[in-house]
Parts: structure tokens; C-alpha cells; sequence
């Protein structure tokens, strides 16, 4: 996003956290960051936004190391100006299962894809953690999308062979 004002934006654990190329620093790479205290508020180029969105989905990918079909169940971001959501991942090649014990980080990486990290069990055993990324590309090619990268160097992408990821704007 050089030259284009503020990049990536982040929700830790309560408060928000944007890095990006600085205003008018015209590309140059320079990183600038800026925490505002609120739960579930994003400093966006000096002005507060509101970032009430959450995902969800589920389906398949094939995308595995083996190439076996992956199923999951996701859902995560923020509701009420909390962090929240769960995950459930099946490798049935591997005999991996991978479950969500708490969401710890949030973000919005572009219009159409979410970050979502956390803690987890795999096989039942915990002290291990996830980043999934999920693109509701509804109107593109590749359409939807889901990756998952584990502490253990596993990790599985692909577009969805069966069902769906969407953005949601939270109620007021």
C-alpha cells in the first residue's frame, strides 16, 4: 500500500495496533504506529473508524500437505468490542484436529480477507497456536479461500472445494 496512507490494521488482545506506510511519506517503506486504547477502535490515517466486523465459515479445501481434503469451521473478529470466535480443523489424511481455545488476535488485511490467531489443541493436546486467513472473494476468482498455519509447521491453503466464507457488519 506504499504511498497510499495506512496499511495493515491490527486488533491484539483489546486494543488496536495499525502499521503501515506513513502519510505522505511518499513509499518509502517508513512504518508508523499507532495504538488506540478503546477496545475494538482502529486508528485509520487520524481518524477513529469503528471496526465491528466478524467472519464465518466452513467447508473444504484440498489444499492439505497430502493433498487429502481439510474441513473446517471458523468464525472470529469482534462482537460487542470483544475478541471472538472458534475453529475446528480436520486433516483426515494426517489425523490432525485442531481446535480454538481462545482468539487472540483480529485483523483486517483488505476489504475481502481476515486474519484470525489463537490458541489451540491439536489431537487434543494444548499449548499450541493458529493463524487461519479467510478471503470471501465472492465475486472473483479464486471465490472463497482459507489457510491455516500451526506452531508445528503444518500448514494447509486453498479455495474452497464446498462452502462458504462470509464478512459481517455487526448490529447496533
Amino acid at each position: 500500500m506504499a504511498g497510499s496512507g495506512w496499511g495493515r490494521r491490527t486488533i491484539l488482545a483489546g486494543f488496536a495496533l495499525v502499521i503501515g506506510a506513513i502519510a505522505g511519506a511518499g513509499g518509502t517503506g517508513a512504518l508508523a504506529a499507532a495504538e488506540a486504547r478503546r477496545p475494538a477502535a482502529l486508528a485509520d490515517g487520524g481518524n477513529d473508524c469503528t471496526c465491528s466486523d466478524f467472519v464465518t465459515g466452513g467447508g473444504w479445501i484440498t489444499g492439505t500437505p497430502t493433498g487429502a481434503r481439510g474441513n473446517f469451521g471458523v468464525g472470529g473478529g469482534l462482537k460487542d468490542g470483544a475478541l471472538w470466535g472458534h475453529l475446528l480443523y480436520i486433516d483426515h489424511d494426517s489425523k490432525i484436529r485442531v481446535k480454538g481455545t481462545e482468539v487472540t488476535g483480529y485483523e483486517v488485511v483488505d476489504d475481502e480477507t481476515r486474519r484470525i490467531s489463537g490458541n489451540c489443541t491439536i489431537n487434543g493436546q494444548g499449548g499450541h497456536t493458529y493463524v487461519v486467513e479467510v478471503a470471501d472473494h465472492e465475486d472473483a476468482v479464486p471465490g472463497y479461500t482459507f489457510s491455516i498455519s500451526l506452531d508445528t509447521d503444518y500448514s494447509a491453503k486453498g479455495e474452497l472445494g464446498g462452502g462458504y466464507i462470509a464478512i459481517h457488519e455487526q448490529k447496533h
